[in-house]
């Protein structure tokens, strides 16, 4: 399937129509983000991610609109604050990737750039479900670069460390297509018998929104059963992966949590749902915590204390709720 726009392998040059994307103000362009590290004597805001991030993504929006400006000009925070920019915005955001959308990853347990100011790229072409081409730049690094970011089991896409992949903020000017990958994973999971010996999570509304990986609604839940193999925080709500593709979100009032009987106990492992807060905040751990077999050091009601360790330093607490056995 063709590219719904030209794939950049280089940045682009003084005669190109959209240069003032890539410039800030002191070179009489329209971005607003800093100027880069080493400065680039074309792209100004160049190098840095933010700077490369926020012209492409508009670059993208005005090629398939003829749009002349820049829409998006906020994208000038730190790269891993850019979720919350684009919520701003009213954007859509996911974790499926699309051709056009921004790449962000945190970096440290917070979204303050005292633990690091995170990352950001532009998916200029999907290759799979788990591989895309991208477009990015480094700030104190390098001006431009295209790489092969592959998802990996971890779902980081390629980083490694301290980085934690967010999510991708999509581009409204790209429309969705239908391929023949999309088409075999919208069929709506069925409800199931009850089960002690599983996960479930109990419908008690009819009717209840299916969503992809993506947020897209696909249908509807019926009351029932339904098995579920992990959970995260979602666009502001928890939410249940039911099915390959499928979606519910939590709330009391329409949902009951049925956690197996394999109860959390002293010194089990377990793992925690990837994007789970610390305990009593709405900050996220370091990114390998969420990969890693952790043990139960302490339980005070629905808050435990978790470590890599039986005995010695605690990693953080979390909710229970947030908790698989291992």
């Amino acid at each position: 399937m063709a590219n719904p726009f030209p794939i950049l392998t280089a940045k682009p040059s003084k005669s190109d129509k959209y240069i003032y994307l890539y410039n800030n103000a002191s070179k009489g362009g329209k971005s607003r983000c800093i100027a880069g590290k080493p400065t680039d004597s074309t792209c100004n805001v160049l190098c840095n991610c933010v700077g490369w991030a926020c012209g492409r993504f508009n670059h993208i929006y005005n090629l398939l609109t003829g749009y002349d400006g820049i829409k998006y000009p906020n994208f000038c925070v730190n790269a891993e604050n850019f979720i919350e920019i684009a919520k701003q915005y009213g954007l859509s955001t996911g974790l499926t990737p699309k051709a056009g959308a921004i790449m962000v990853w945190q970096k440290g347990a917070t979204l303050n750039k005292a633990d690091g100011a995170g990352h950001v790229a532009v998916v200029e072409q999907v290759i799979s479900s788990t591989q895309v081409k991208t477009s990015e730049s480094g700030y104190n690094s390098f001006a431009f670069k295209n790489r092969i970011r592959t998802k990996g089991a971890d779902g980081n896409w390629g980083t490694a460390g301290k980085y934690h992949f967010r999510g991708f903020i999509y581009n409204p000017a790209v429309k969705d297509t239908v391929t023949e990958s999309t088409t075999k994973t919208t069929s709506i999971v069925a409800a199931v018998a009850r089960n002690t010996k599983v996960n479930q999570i109990q419908v008690l509304a009819n009717n209840l929104r299916v969503r992809d990986d993506a947020g897209k609604v696909l249908g509807y839940a019926k009351e029932g059963y339904y098995n579920y193999s992990t959970h995260e925080n979602f666009g502001g709500y928890e939410r249940y992966k039911i099915g390959t593709n499928n979606w519910i979100a939590y709330d009391a009032k329409w949902a009951k949590l049925l956690p197996a009987d394999s109860a959390i106990t002293l010194g089990c492992q377990v793992k925690v749902a990837k994007n789970a807060p610390i305990y009593g905040t709405s900050k996220s751990f370091a990114s390998w915590v969420y990969s890693s077999n952790l043990y139960v050091r302490t339980i005070s009601g629905n808050k435990v204390g978790i470590s890599i360790m039986k005995t010695g330093a605690m990693t953080g607490f979390v909710d229970k709720k947030y908790l698989t056995k291992v």
